[in-house]
């Protein structure tokens, strides 16, 4: 039981890591166009700057996990 529990956190994890990586594309895409289009010609979209945004934070939910799972969050020792 504990196994297959395993296993399926280790496929669910690949698929959060997959999201993450689509997230993080897409956050940098739309953060760097939109600076271009403010720069450039002036102008600029709201909602690149919402997209970008929440792609961010959906980021940071997503691999939060991750890195509690693996013991690589951030810890303070006192």
């Amino acid at each position: 039981m504990l196994d297959s529990y395993s296993r399926f956190l280790d496929k669910l994890e690949k698929v959060i890591g997959w999201m993450s990586v689509i997230f993080m594309f897409v956050g940098f895409a739309v953060i760097f166009a939109q600076t271009i289009a403010r720069y450039f010609f002036h102008t600029g979209a709201a909602w690149m700057e919402e997209t970008g945004r929440y792609a961010i934070i959906y980021l940071s939910f997503l691999c939060a996990p991750i890195a509690i799972r693996k013991g690589k969050h951030m810890a303070i020792d006192i």
